[in-house]
């Protein structure tokens, strides 16, 4: 069964229709949504949630939004300018589709693993399909730090089970090259197809780049 609590709980058309106010909180097997403002619809299983949505399942997946239509049956639903958290990733989207237990879609999407309101550095994906906890696949992905784009790839998969770092930025201080900034990039293409990309600043060479 689905449970629903809040301030004011409503039911509706014999009962098969449930609308809440307020500290609305909902259980259903792994699944719990709160919100300011619901409608359940008891017998298709469907949720319309509205003002600070937070949904969270067993497992470590959370999402945040702004409205979600979610069907606890079928474990699938769209949330609208949604925060989330897929590990090892924090996420600001524009609009993610949860399609199933093992695919996520979103759309002009942020990532980073910094959960900084401004974070060091981020990728800007067009569009991504996440099997949570497995593997993130995304497409027009704009590299940067901070606010300063430095890398454009038209395609990206992150293996999610793999705990290292993808960038990773050193400092450090040589004589006759001055202060020294190292980048390495690590991308993964599928098993076979992985490497490191290098981009170093050295205050008195220059940049230097390679694989």
């Amino acid at each position: 069964p689905i449970t629903v609590n809040g301030d004011t709980v409503e039911f509706k058309a014999d009962g098969r229709e449930v609308v809440a106010e307020g500290n609305v909180d909902i259980l259903y097997q792994n699944t719990r949504l709160r919100c300011d403002k619901v409608r359940v619809f008891i017998d298709e299983k469907i949720a319309l949630a509205e003002g600070r949505v937070l949904f969270e399942k067993e497992g470590g997946e959370a999402m945040e939004g702004e409205m979600l239509i979610y069907d606890f049956g079928a474990g699938s639903g769209t949330i609208v300018k949604a925060e989330a958290y897929l590990h090892p990733y924090y996420a600001r989207v524009g609009l993610m589709e949860k399609v199933s237990d093992t695919e996520i879609l979103l759309t002009d999407a942020n990532f980073s693993s910094c959960d900084l309101p401004h974070p060091h550095y981020g990728l800007h994906c067009r569009e991504v399909k996440v099997d949570p906890g497995h593997e993130l696949q995304a497409k027009g992905v704009k590299v940067s730090l901070g606010d300063i784009p430095i890398m454009y790839v038209p395609a990206y998969v992150q293996d999610l089970t793999d705990k290292r770092p993808r960038l990773m930025i050193t400092p450090g201080y040589e004589k006759g090259y001055g202060m020294e900034l190292f980048g390495a990039w690590r991308y993964y293409l599928n098993p076979n197809a992985r490497g490191i990309l290098h981009l170093d600043w050295y205050q008195e060479k220059g940049w230097a780049q390679g694989v």
